[in-house]
């Protein structure tokens, strides 16, 4: 059963998605048949896209690709993400 009871699927959801199987955007692009760049503008809110068929996608994907993070551990890996995208925004 997936972790997500919403199949909407927000940016950040999908991001969460993708960080707690410690899958890339690369691959998730792969599975989808989507261009990277696409996934990439998905999860920072850049591109439309019909969150319902994305959150049936990734529910589908859920059994080949079991959460290996904790939420928590996905939400500090993101935190962690975002610090160094400031830290390059600055430098």
């Amino acid at each position: 059963m997936s972790d997500y009871t919403v199949l909407e699927m927000a940016p950040d959801d999908i991001r969460r998605w993708r960080i707690r199987r410690r899958i890339r955007q690369q691959d998730l692009a792969n599975m989808l048949r989507v261009n990277v760049t696409t996934v990439s503008h998905w999860e920072n809110g850049r591109r439309d896209y019909n969150r319902r068929f994305i959150g049936v996608a990734l529910y589908g994907l859920d059994r080949d690709y079991p959460p290996l993070l904790t939420e928590e551990q996905a939400n500090l890996m993101m935190d962690a993400e975002d610090m160094r995208k400031r830290i390059r925004a600055y430098a």
